[in-house]
């Protein structure tokens, strides 16, 4: 594997990372949010 290939597949990786960790940190705020209004 080259290092340009490598580079790429790199910052591919490092983009799903950061969306599947801004998805999960929503998704867990929203769960949160929930709970909060069924104690009020």
């Amino acid at each position: 594997m080259s290092d340009r290939t490598f580079h790429l597949f790199y910052i591919i990786f490092l983009t799903v990372l950061a969306l599947g960790s801004v998805g999960g940190i929503s998704w867990w705020l929203r769960s949160i949010g929930r709970q909060e209004k069924e104690k009020n």
